[in-house]
């Protein structure tokens, strides 16, 4: 018997072609069958100009199940683009950046994906930073020095709440 005659079973798991654009933004949190459960994978966008500080926060966020991060920006442009490329679940965004900054480019996502929370990130947090964040679409801000406000803060917008860290 050969393999073009063999009847094996067609194993896609029940995935499809996204046949419209917006079915597929739908798609864009994938699922994996494991044992019979889902996994739903969250994909994370990284924003910021400090290639040191992108790798840093990708290995933090890679040792939580079931985050991925889907891809990596340099700047506001950067992120606008990658943004309309990979449409990720979250992004995690600089606020101090060359060219367009944090704020810029939040607001211009928040035109583009609506839908995707965005955590803003920053050296230097401030109550006007904070409101600023609010302004232009971001749903939660944290310093940069508070490792574990990053992690709290995502896992709040995943809860489809906003998650702004006490600022000075």
């Amino acid at each position: 018997m050969d393999l073009q005659s063999a009847s094996l079973p067609h194993r896609n798991f029940g995935y499809r072609p996204p046949r419209t654009l917006a079915e597929g933004i739908r798609q864009t949190t994938l699922r994996i069958v494991v044992r019979w459960r889902i996994l739903v994978v969250t994909r994370i966008l990284i924003v910021d100009d400090s290639a040191f500080v992108r790798q840093r926060l990708h290995d933090l966020l890679q040792q939580h199940p079931g985050w991925v991060v889907c891809g990596e920006a340099v700047d506001g442009l950067d992120a606008v683009e990658k943004t309309r490329e990979l449409i990720p679940d979250l992004i995690v965004l600089d606020f101090q950046m060359p060219g367009m900054d944090g704020l810029r480019a939040a607001r211009e996502i928040a035109k583009l994906v609506p839908t995707v929370p965005i955590l803003m990130f920053s050296m230097h947090m401030s109550r006007q930073l904070v409101e600023e964040a609010r302004n232009a679409g971001c749903r939660g801000a944290v310093a940069k020095s508070d490792v574990g406000h990053v992690i709290e803060g995502l896992e709040a917008l995943l809860r489809h709440e906003s998650f702004f860290a006490s600022s000075n």
